[in-house]
């Protein structure tokens, strides 16, 4: 269970077109959410951890009194249509673990794994087009869940 900051569940990002629709290739009608606007619907409703550049690091109580780390970071792309947000929660230190170890992990996951500053993390990125609460919320009680259960099956501990 995630423990969240303010009274309603979800809030809907309002979202806005950052510059003319032909000038970006999108048609008439179309949205696409801000890095900005997704920041502040995190601050807004969860505790911030540490905020360095495009990346926001939350900290979340799981289960059994445990703890699991979140990085949220902004990536943009040439084509602002193609941005995303990126979902990495840690799970095991690189060398805790062996590759073959990283390999079983993901028969029973179908979020990515990569290596961020040395830890193995599950990842998960939404397009930033059309972004809703929803494409927020998900991804951080799913990977936040996924990390926290492997790091626990692992037996490596409390760590992030």
């Amino acid at each position: 269970m995630i423990a969240k900051r303010g009274r309603h569940r979800f809030r809907f990002l309002k979202l806005s077109v950052r510059s003319a629709p032909t000038e970006r290739g999108l048609k008439s009608g179309d949205y696409m959410a801000t890095w900005r606007e997704v920041v502040g619907y995190l601050k807004s409703n969860y505790k911030i951890s540490s905020e360095e550049g495009t990346t926001l690091a939350l900290n979340f109580e799981t289960a059994q009194g445990r703890s699991q780390m979140i990085f949220v970071s902004g990536i943009a792309i040439d084509d602002p249509n193609l941005a995303v947000v990126s979902f990495a929660s840690p799970f095991a230190p690189r060398n805790s673990i062996t590759a073959q170890q990283v390999v079983a992990c993901m028969e029973e996951n179908f979020l990515g794994v990569g290596l961020t500053a040395d830890l193995y993390v599950f990842r998960h990125l939404v397009p930033m087009a059309h972004l809703d609460a929803n494409e927020i919320e998900w991804p951080l009680t799913f990977v936040t869940s996924a990390a926290d259960e492997m790091e626990k099956k692992l037996g490596l501990g409390d760590n992030f």
